[in-house]
């Protein structure tokens, strides 16, 4: 992976939690703030590095394409990556079966990096979007981790809560995260219905975020149906 020292004039910034990011030339640099330590950053680093030879899942994320590193290239201060045209996957614009085929890709997605020992687990509707041709696209893709890392560089919404109830960050949150998502991006669906563990899903009131809950055992893509 190819890396600078410093990028062109970056202009005004938007800010995004942990980072900064600037829009230039039809590209995005993601620069982290200060706060984020160089461990964080060399880790992200290395993660980056690792994900980007399985050439088969570029696809699935905004090409990567240098790193911005400090002086000796000890760790990345940010990297910049293509811009690419989304919108989301619970739009107006995209059908119900065409939103279940996207998930359904997302689903197999979240596998492959599975099977080469990485989890993803940052899901939400601005994180997971897909393109004018509706394939499936990751943002944030510097917080993907190893599968057996169990701390991750910010902690994705409502893992506080999960781990306060005695929850792990594994593949039942991974889980967890992802019925939650198909939750929202089903929201709008009026053609949908569900078996009785769908729609005991759909209609839960409790905290979903407790490992002891339905969201981190049940696969809510399972239970749904479409009305006739």
């Amino acid at each position: 992976m190819e890396s600078k020292l410093f990028i062109p004039k970056k202009g005004i910034s938007i800010d995004y939690g942990e980072s900064k990011i600037y829009t230039f030339n039809g590209s995005i640099y993601k620069e982290f703030k200060d706060n984020i330590s160089q461990a964080t950053r060399r880790r992200k680093k290395e993660r980056l590095k690792y994900l980007q030879q399985f050439e088969y899942l570029k696809r699935y994320y905004p090409e990567i394409e240098y790193f911005v590193e400090c002086l000796f290239g000890l760790y990345i201060k940010g990297y910049v990556m293509k811009e690419i045209e989304t919108k989301s996957i619970n739009s107006y614009s995209i059908p119900t079966e065409k939103r279940l085929i996207l998930l359904k890709q997302i689903r197999k997605i979240l596998k492959m990096f599975n099977d080469i020992g990485l989890r993803y687990y940052d899901i939400h509707l601005d994180n997971i979007r897909c393109t004018k041709s509706n394939r499936p696209i990751f943002f944030d893709i510097d917080s993907i981790l190893f599968s057996d890392d169990k701390k991750p560089d910010i902690k994705p919404y409502g893992f506080d809560y999960y781990e306060c109830l005695g929850g792990n960050l594994d593949s039942n949150f991974q889980r967890l995260k992802f019925n939650v998502f198909i939750k929202e991006a089903l929201s709008t669906c009026q053609e949908l219905k569900f078996d009785e563990i769908g729609q005991e899903m759909m209609n839960y009131q409790l905290n979903k975020y407790s490992p002891h809950s339905i969201f981190a055992h049940e696969d809510l893509l399972e239970h749904v149906l479409i009305k006739k």
